[in-house]
């Protein structure tokens, strides 16, 4: 599918420096070539369509026929049934060439591809007000960086050959483009993006080594670390790659992000668990609010319960989550958790007082009202504690009342004093 493309892309390049051999009006008498050609319709003429057409484009990319061209281009994709690549070319043209006679009719193709395509059925809204807003003019390698810009976040798994080729073509195109760095990342990025791995590592030596002392040469260093201890499972070297970043750019928030990652590869792939919990807690300790907080905690705590079989060890960092973090979404986990450690080392007063602490601590919790119930089931089931149990269930009904745990614990408080009535 791709292969007329990539000839089209070499071709393209070749001519870049061959207009001058044209004639004032080349532009107009191609074009209306390729337009009879393309008005009759012979599938067999397809791949030669696609090809000329980005020749053209890439021989006149400002000429005022152009948004035209790269219309009909699109058209001959859409011959093919090749969708996604057609939607790609109808958004570049809207990009490149803003004031085109055809914009009317590119947008309306857009929407439909948008509407009925399923690459997109969760950005459709997003994608929609795209099509149907401003497209800036200026200077065409201004257009063609947003033009990238959207594809890269457009992300369609079945683009990304094409996004390839369009950051290649900007590189070669733009050579003295300030953002020339950047694109070279979003090459690295797509390889890995693409699981082409080896590449993936390949393109992000070559940024270390072509721009040595760039600011974003940390994000590289911990993508291609990514991408060996994801991928290549090279663990060894993707965490000294990662310890080269939090010794080299201690005050970025790389560092963080590297000691983070680097925690995960010792707990998870070098078994170094010591050495992983020692990196979850400087990061806690340099970076207390940071994002992953609440979650090097749990990495800590799982650490210690399922490796290490150090349950109060785990506990503690459970309750510590609640204590240093109490607006955590991930706070009632944390209790839920530690209660069921509890039950491991057969402390039922612990673990019910935990299970109840959920609907304390989150009462508007989905898990609280069951939780809640459960503490009730410990406490009348392993601690024949029928007052305790009794006080569990009660606070079920009175806290929720319209949950279907409320008709349950009425029913076992009914049980608890009939069976106390007979004492």
């Amino acid at each position: 599918m791709f292969k007329a493309l990539k000839v089209s892309l070499v071709l393209i390049i070749l001519a870049l420096g061959s207009v001058a051999v044209y004639g004032a009006d080349t532009d107009e008498t191609y074009f209306d070539f390729l337009k009879n050609t393309f008005n009759k319709h012979d599938k067999k003429l397809n791949d030669f369509l696609k090809t000329e057409f980005q020749l053209f484009l890439g021989l006149f990319p400002n000429s005022e026929l152009a948004g035209e061209a790269s219309y009909l281009l699109a058209q001959t994709f859409l011959d093919r049934h090749d969708e996604n690549e057609a939607f790609a070319i109808l958004m570049k043209t809207l990009y490149l060439y803003p004031e085109g006679a055809m914009r009317t009719a590119v947008s309306a193709e857009a929407q439909r591809i948008v509407a009925t395509n399923g690459s997109y059925k969760q950005q459709q809204d997003e994608l929609r007000t795209v099509i149907d807003g401003e497209f800036e003019n200026g200077a065409l390698e201004d257009r063609y960086y947003r033009y990238l810009k959207f594809l890269r976040e457009l992300n369609d798994r079945k683009l990304y050959d094409w996004t390839l080729d369009e950051y290649y073509y900007f590189i070669n195109r733009f050579e003295d483009d300030d953002r020339i760095e950047q694109i070279h990342r979003w090459v690295a990025d797509m390889y890995a993006s693409k699981g082409e791995a080896e590449a993936a590592v390949a393109g992000y030596q070559k940024y270390e080594k072509l721009f040595p002392v760039d600011k974003n040469l940390p994000y590289v260093i911990i993508n291609r670390a990514k991408v060996l201890n994801e991928e290549l499972k090279e663990y060894a070297l993707a965490s000294s790659l990662l310890t080269q970043v939090i010794e080299d750019y201690p005050d970025t928030k790389y560092a963080s992000t590297a000691v983070y990652a680097r925690a995960g590869i010792k707990a998870d792939r070098l078994r170094d668990y010591g050495g992983a919990i020692a990196d979850y807690r400087l990061l806690l300790a340099k970076h207390p609010q940071h994002e992953k907080a609440v979650d090097a905690l749990f990495e800590i705590a799982s650490i210690n319960a399922d490796r290490m079989k150090a349950y109060r060890a785990a506990i503690d960092t459970y309750n510590e989550v609640v204590e240093k973090y109490p607006d955590s979404p991930r706070g009632g986990e944390a209790l839920k958790k530690s209660a069921e450690l509890y039950l491991k080392i057969d402390d039922y007063f612990s673990a019910a007082k935990q299970y109840a602490r959920v609907a304390e601590v989150y009462p508007e919790s989905e898990e609280a009202p069951a939780l809640l119930y459960e503490a009730g089931d410990i406490a009348l089931g392993k601690m024949k504690d029928f007052q305790q149990a009794k006080d569990f269930y009660n606070r079920v009904a009175e806290k929720y009342p319209a949950s279907e745990y409320a008709i349950k614990a009425r029913q076992k408080v009914e049980r608890i004093n009939e069976k106390l009535g007979q004492q």
